[in-house]
């Protein structure tokens, strides 16, 4: 399941959508740059979709429209959703995305797996 924009625009009384990414890739500056991501019921923790690939461009567009994104870590027990992505804007002008709060040994986005080849062609 893909972002989908406007259509996943939050309506007044809609509960946001949530995100979960489990790959990254990065681009030669080490910013985030693609990412792998599912859409997951808050409640069960459950993928709504299968996991694909997108440009980090989808990831600001949902976070803008107020929905969650958050950061799924090789190492963690999946139902601890404990480090959410937030929007950033460079000095160049574009947006891309890192994650909130102080640092935390283990939970950076050095951390999360990276994207391969095959994932991003999918």
């Amino acid at each position: 399941m893909t972002y989908q924009g406007i259509r996943a625009t939050l309506v007044p009384g809609e509960i946001a959508r949530v995100f979960e990414v489990s790959q990254v890739r990065l681009d030669r500056t080490g910013h985030v740059a693609d990412v792998w991501w599912s859409e997951v019921n808050s409640k069960s923790d459950l993928d709504v979709g299968a996991p694909v690939a997108a440009p980090v461009s989808e990831v600001v567009t949902a976070l803008h429209d107020g929905h969650r994104v958050i950061a799924r870590f090789a190492s963690a027990d999946r139902h601890v959703l404990d480090r959410e992505f937030v929007a950033v804007e460079h000095p160049d002008g574009h947006e891309s995305v890192t994650l909130a709060g102080p640092p935390s040994p283990g939970r950076e986005i050095g951390d999360i797996a990276r994207a391969t080849a095959a994932a991003r062609q999918t």
